[in-house]
């Protein structure tokens, strides 16, 4: 118990008082539940899209479908906690946090931590498939496999898991550099990914132009 309560206090800081920003809170709640009904509408209609759709590579279909719960979790759950953590700051008489907020918090930090992660790996996932569908060409569908994609978006989930539980347990200040470092690792290697992907389009490019010309 004391351990949580510790937590909440560590997290409480990011949390400035209501009578300094209350316009700024009240407008988040606004922000977020616009956002929370886009999010939830518009990846639902992605799914049903997905799901009605026969196509060529299901093994990407099953990576952006997985990528679509994700952000569908994320405009049904955690939005929706983050205007109840707000709501519950605005609507308290002191700064101190009471049972109550305190498990809203942690339900918003841990939930928003795992689908954050799932999400980021998820699309790593995607740009790493794409990246192998073009240098790999009739060799990808004998390597990427329907099986793979599935135990490799099951892992993903798993590994988002126990990284929003280590994300708990670890101090205040290595819960920043975590966040930040986590964050760095994911621009780095979607953006080198991405960039091969670029170079190799390029090269194939290249390749059939010269092809054309000797014809």
């Amino acid at each position: 118990m004391k351990a949580l309560e510790k937590f909440c206090d560590d997290i409480s800081k990011y949390y400035a008082e209501k009578h300094e920003f209350y316009s700024w809170y009240v407008l988040l709640c606004v922000l977020n539940a616009m956002l929370a009904l886009s999010a939830t509408f518009g990846n639902i209609i992605i799914i049903c899209a997905l799901t009605k759709t026969t196509c060529a590579l299901c093994t990407s279909k099953i990576l952006l479908r997985g990528l679509a719960f994700t952000d569908l979790g994320v405009g049904l759950v955690v939005q929706p906690l983050y205007i109840s953590v707000i709501a519950e700051i605005l609507l308290k008489d002191s700064f101190s946090s009471n049972d109550s907020e305190c498990n809203t918090k942690i339900a918003f930090l841990v939930l928003g931590t795992f689908l954050t992660s799932a999400s980021f790996f998820i699309v790593s996932a995607i740009s790493f498939d794409r990246f192998l569908a073009i240098t790999l060409h009739l060799r990808y569908r004998e390597i990427v496999t329907e099986r793979k994609v599935t135990i490799t978006i099951s892992v993903l989930w798993a590994l988002s898991a126990v990284t929003s539980v280590g994300y708990l347990l670890i101090g205040d200040i290595n819960r920043e550099v975590v966040s930040i470092a986590f964050t760095i690792t994911f621009l780095v290697t979607t953006t080198i990914t991405f960039a091969k992907i670029h170079l190799a389009v390029r090269r194939h490019r290249s390749q059939i132009s010269a092809q054309e010309r000797k014809v």
